[in-house]
């Protein structure tokens, strides 16, 4: 049986929530609190601590993408563990949504997101996956994972705006 999370109808609901700016406020106060936290040299140095930081950075990057992108038909179906069908359900997902986010916002979103993308491709996927692969928490699996399903349709709704033929 999957948890109740992945295959609540409500998980994603904070797209009809009509506070949608509302929790983008707090995600961007929380974020710059996170940063000003990691700006202070003795603050934050122990393992534990650091990888609180990074659980919280990822939580903030989920909720900025949550804002933008319904996963909902692709998420129920994670613990099928078929490929396809997931695949084939976060393809026919729709791209992100023109929530009244400030286009700061979208571009932290994005900025955000990329961010994922730094280390594994300076480092390669494959050295990345073998080193980093003990350190990771679930946050930080559904906020990569979510970055990418996020990144990869913002491409495809940007690359359809921006085709000859428009």
């Amino acid at each position: 049986m999957p948890p109740r999370e992945l295959t609540s109808p409500d998980h994603y609901s904070i797209h009809e929530n009509t506070s949608s700016r509302q929790v983008e406020k707090a995600a961007s106060r929380c974020f710059e609190s996170l940063q000003n936290l990691e700006s202070r040299s003795t603050a934050f140095t122990s393992r534990d601590q650091k990888a609180l930081m990074h659980d919280t950075r990822c939580l903030i990057r989920l909720v900025y993408v949550r804002l933008l992108l319904n996963l909902s038909s692709g998420m129920r179906l994670l613990h099928t563990c078929d490929a396809k069908r997931i695949a084939g359900a976060l393809h026919h997902c729709s791209g992100p949504s023109r929530l009244p986010m400030a286009e700061e916002s979208l571009l932290h979103t994005v900025n955000q997101c990329v961010a994922v993308l730094e280390q594994p491709a300076a480092s390669g996927v494959v050295l990345f996956v073998r080193v980093q692969v003990s350190c990771w928490s679930l946050e930080s699996v559904v906020s990569s994972f979510e970055c990418m399903v996020f990144l990869s349709k913002w491409i495809c709704h940007f690359g359809a705006r921006c085709s000859p033929s428009n």
